[in-house]
């Protein structure tokens, strides 16, 4: 859990050379369906026996809302198609309220309920907006399925290029990737690239940059992040949860709690997150339950206990000597965590977080001023001021 940082002359280039690599691209691609070349069949099946057939294509006449967007994204006189390449959280959502605008259709991909709902008929032409964006932004272009994008999104350069190697959304495990010789050659495992705001609800940000984010197996799978929406339904603002692009320290914090004094054991220690307001503790849990992942994470915390109380016990003698009242901060936390306690380290540490803001409470260090949190304590919602 952390803020993924990029200076602003990184930032220019990596989003200058994403835009040079994939605008001419797409463009092509949406060309193809506006001069009617290009469509394809959707199927979608009824029960175990019936299928629903039908043919997507762009209606020009009378221009739908579809080929208004995607004659937008065509026009290099208009800005739509770098917002939707490299737009930032803000441009994204402005994106998200027009579409939302013209009708909340939009944000429904086609299906059997919907294709009634609409009065298709099977074997119809049909404009429908989500499917035909998806197949551009998401099934083509991000996923590489038509000749045009056989070299799709390289996720493992784009990870590479963050710098990054811990989830973001979990901070609890790794970026994972997998190199091997196969029998035909190089095979690779690429990395997880969640779609911060879900593909299946936005598929035009399919393959915008910031909305693409780095995470580990367990919080793009189901029931964890992968489609949930963290917009909120009627103001389509994010209060679910912290984009990883604008991730606020402060706003969440690790605490723990001995239940039994001096004694320090998994059973007496217990772990509790606290939250500033209540959006977003119902989004951290019900995203990735944080909570109950990181309750489990007591024995770390007592590991930490025994190795600052070792330390203090030993360096006793030795600060008498030379005269130190203490050891500093950081110092300390090299010693016990293993690692420095800085911007460069929340990135490529474990639970960097989770360590720090425990490691801190342990030694008397935390916000100034005080923050209130909501936090579980044993079944109840309590309030709590560190």
């Amino acid at each position: 859990m952390y803020k993924i940082k990029i200076d602003d002359s990184q930032k220019d280039t990596l989003t200058s050379n994403y835009l040079k690599k994939y605008k001419k691209k797409l463009r092509e691609e949406i060309k193809g369906f506006l001069d009617g070349t290009d469509g394809f069949v959707f199927k979608r099946s009824v029960g175990t026996k019936t299928m629903k057939t039908f043919t997507l294509k762009v209606c020009s006449s009378p221009k739908s809302f579809t080929c208004q967007f995607l004659e937008e994204c065509c026009d290099p006189k208009k800005p739509l198609l770098d917002e939707l390449l490299i737009g930032d959280v803000q441009a994204q959502i402005a994106i998200i309220q027009r579409v939302l605008k013209d009708s909340k259709e939009h944000f429904n991909r086609l299906t059997v309920e919907k294709a009634k709902r609409l009065k298709y008929k099977n074997g119809m032409v049909v404009d429908d907006f989500n499917t035909i964006i998806h197949e551009i932004f998401v099934k083509r272009s991000f996923n590489g399925d038509k000749p045009i994008f056989a070299e799709p999104l390289d996720k493992d350069d784009f990870v590479k290029k963050l710098g990054i190697r811990i989830c973001p959304y979990c901070g609890r495990a790794y970026i994972y990737r997998v190199v091997k010789q196969g029998k035909k050659g190089e095979v690779t495992v690429k990395p997880q690239l969640d779609h911060f705001l879900p593909k299946c609800d936005y598929p035009f940000l399919g393959m915008n940059f910031f909305n693409l984010i780095p995470c580990c197996t367990q919080c793009n799978l189901a029931p964890c992040k992968v489609d949930n929406d963290p917009l909120d339904d009627t103001k389509r603002q994010v209060v679910h949860l912290m984009h990883p692009f604008e991730f606020d320290d402060k706003r969440i914090r690790f605490i723990y709690q001995i239940k039994t004094p001096d004694t320090y054991t998994a059973e007496s220690c217990h772990v509790m997150v606290g939250y500033d307001n209540k959006d977003l503790k119902k989004g951290y849990n019900g995203f990735l339950a944080l909570d109950k992942v990181y309750a489990e994470h007591n024995v770390e915390v007592c590991n930490m206990l025994l190795r600052t109380r070792a330390l203090k016990v030993a360096m006793k003698g030795l600060y008498k000597g030379l005269g130190i009242r203490k050891l500093p901060v950081a110092l300390f936390a090299q010693a016990v965590l293993g690692f420095n306690l800085n911007e460069i380290e929340e990135c490529r540490q474990l639970m960097y977080k989770f360590r720090k803001d425990t490691f801190l409470q342990m030694v008397g260090r935390m916000h100034s001023p005080a923050i209130t949190y909501l936090v579980d304590w044993e079944g109840k919602e309590l309030v709590v001021t560190v």
